[in-house]
């Protein structure tokens, strides 16, 4: 499964907070504060039905992340979307200038105070709000759109793209994605140098043996990161992780958090046996 991923800086339940009072309900799936750190907090949470796991151990940069996620109400919501697009904005960094990327003056796109990047939109067709995992492809991915429909459908075997449009200027003005369950919407902008997927935002793909993560770690890996981060080929960072050690480290004391965190510290994609050896060997 993919699921969105986040690493930012700051307390998780106070960036949680603001959601639920932007959004409304934000449904906490599992929540886990690790004791070797007290600033290292785990968050599996759902907003508006989306899943995103949050780690707040990033740092907010002058990057802006290609990675972002687009608002969409209905038509007749409009109102809405304008109300929850004025409470998310506090403190936002605005991206009106991105004219390619803005469809509306009232509902441009920002960088959040927590440094997610959303962008908006109403539509007749939507039956209800939701939020769609989106990306920018800038600078050097423009016009690579069937690179990445050809390198994408080598690593998935689940793999659809939809239809192209295009703007007036020849750049994609949308395109939808699905790799696996994931849905990705993406566009291109002519702005330089503003947006990175070498940001906070990045994809959360667990694995549930050894075999598939060192599948999809060999298969998407251009460059590889301690705790099974790497970057693919397109430049999107990617998490290629075992959901079974969240599981582990829920029920973990500090000395097992620590060696569990210790088998994964290494270049190489994640090592199930590790994780569970390091976690076996050093109850209390």
């Amino acid at each position: 499964m993919i699921v969105s991923q986040v690493l930012t800086s700051g307390n998780l339940d106070e960036m949680i907070a603001f959601y639920n009072d932007v959004f409304g309900e934000v449904e906490v799936v599992e929540a886990k504060d690790f004791r070797g750190n007290a600033n290292n907090q785990y968050r599996h949470v759902k907003i508006l039905g989306n899943d995103f796991f949050l780690m707040n151990d990033g740092e907010i940069t002058d990057k802006v992340p290609a990675l972002f996620y687009m608002v969409v109400f209905p038509e007749n919501r409009r109102d809405e979307l304008i109300t929850l697009h004025e409470k998310l904005s506090d403190g936002a960094r605005s991206l009106s200038d991105v004219k390619d990327m803005n469809f509306t003056e009232a509902l441009y796109m920002f960088q959040d105070k927590f440094g997610l990047v959303w962008n908006f939109w109403s539509d007749a067709y939507c039956d209800a709000p939701v939020i769609l995992p989106s990306m920018v492809m800038s600078d050097d991915l423009v016009g690579r759109i069937d690179e990445m429909k050809a390198f994408y459908e080598g690593v998935f075997d689940d793999v659809e793209f939809g239809e192209v449009s295009f703007l007036d200027n020849g750049l994609i003005e949308h395109v939808s994605i699905r790799l696996l369950n994931h849905e990705l919407q993406v566009a291109e902008t002519s702005v330089k140098n503003l947006f990175s997927l070498d940001s906070i935002s990045s994809l959360n793909l667990g694995c549930e043996t050894q075999e598939e993560i060192d599948r999809y770690s060999k298969a998407l890996g251009d460059h590889y990161y301690p705790g099974g981060w790497l970057k693919d080929k397109m430049g999107v960072m990617w998490c290629v992780d075992w959901p079974g050690m969240i599981d582990l480290l829920s029920v973990a004391n500090e000395q097992q958090e620590q060696a569990i965190f210790g088998a994964i510290m290494k270049e190489d994609p994640i090592c199930i046996e590790d994780v569970k050896a390091a976690f076996e060997n050093n109850k209390e």
